[in-house]
């Protein structure tokens, strides 16, 4: 049989999270909760690489896959800044719900008012 690919290029990585001290324990409690299938019971990421031909290609790749859960952990913790003009739609709402509110409140009064009004004399 030739051309049988007989080389074995495929790469397991393994990442210990507990001995990464550089990483923040909020975002390793977030790569936990997003890649949990991928931890083992002892707390260590399991990355796997088989697309390409040559072992140090895929160690590139299983390294990129590694770097991409890290930042969607990252960006996962971190707070969302909200547009400036999200920001004013909503203020809009609050005011006009507030507003809406006391018209409400300023109705039910002048009912009761009227309600308790004794001119018949």
């Amino acid at each position: 049989m030739a051309g049988v690919n007989k080389v074995n290029t495929k790469v397991d990585m393994r990442f210990d999270l507990g001995r990464a001290s550089w990483i923040p324990d909020e975002v390793k409690d977030a790569m936990r909760q997003l890649e949990k299938n991928r931890f083992t019971s002892d707390g260590v990421l399991v990355m796997q690489s088989q697309r390409h031909r040559t072992q140090a290609q895929n160690l590139d790749d299983a390294l990129a896959k590694l770097q991409e859960i890290i930042d969607r952990a990252v960006e996962y913790v971190t707070p969302k800044e909200a547009d400036p003009e999200t920001i004013k739609r909503v203020k809009a709402q609050i005011k006009a719900g507030k507003e809406k509110r006391l018209d409400a409140k300023k109705k039910d009064s002048v009912r009761k008012k009227e309600r308790s009004r004794r001119d018949w004399d």
